[in-house]
This record gives structure tokens, C-alpha cells and sequence, in this order.
């Protein structure tokens, strides 16, 4: 399934087993020779992912290169991107 979806969303608590579902996802997607962007929403998600996968994260902006001045991103990602997150945002933010 996550390697035929568009969007796959993991959730769990602590300890179920998402940053093993994640390793595996990215292993098998490099062992196909896939180009992998893994990004997250802070500075410290990205460190986190990181440590945990072995493959370089950024943050989004930092992926995406926002223009702050043009209000939009200099650069859409072309290839698979992984984002981590630690939190959920709140609903409102989907609504």
C-alpha cells in the first residue's frame, strides 16, 4: 500500500512500531534506486528523522526553499518526499 499510494498517513502511539514502518518504507524504496527527500516541520523533527532513518532530513521550508519575499516556494520537490511530524496539527488546519 505505501508504496502504491500518493499520501500514506501512520499513526500510533509510542512504541507501536511507525519509525519501523518508516525505515523499512525508505529501504525498500532505496534498494529500487528511488530519489527520497525526507523533510519534517522544525529544525528538530528533522535532526530526529535523521538519527532515526540514517537518510538526511530537512525542514520543509528548507526543502521547498520558501520565498518570503514572493510568498510561494522557489522549488517544488519532483521526486518522493517523506514528512515526518511528531504532532498532529490541530483539525482546524485541514478544515
Amino acid at each position: 500500500m505505501a508504496l502504491l499510494s500518493k499520501v500514506l498517513v501512520i499513526t500510533g502511539g509510542p512504541g507501536v512500531g511507525k519509525t519501523t514502518i518508516v525505515n523499512s518504507i525508505l529501504r525498500i524504496l532505496a534498494a529500487k534506486g528511488v530519489s527520497l527527500l525526507l523533510c519534517a516541520p522544525t529544525g528538530r523533527a528533522a535532526k530526529r528523522m535523521t538519527e532515526a532513518t540514517g537518510f538526511e532530513a530537512k525542514t520543509i521550508h528548507r526543502l521547498l526553499e520558501v520565498d518570503p519575499k514572493g510568498g510561494g516556494f522557489k522549488r517544488t520537490t519532483g521526486s518522493n518526499a517523506i514528512c515526518w511530524s511528531s504532532t498532529r496539527p490541530p483539525w482546524s488546519t485541514f478544515c
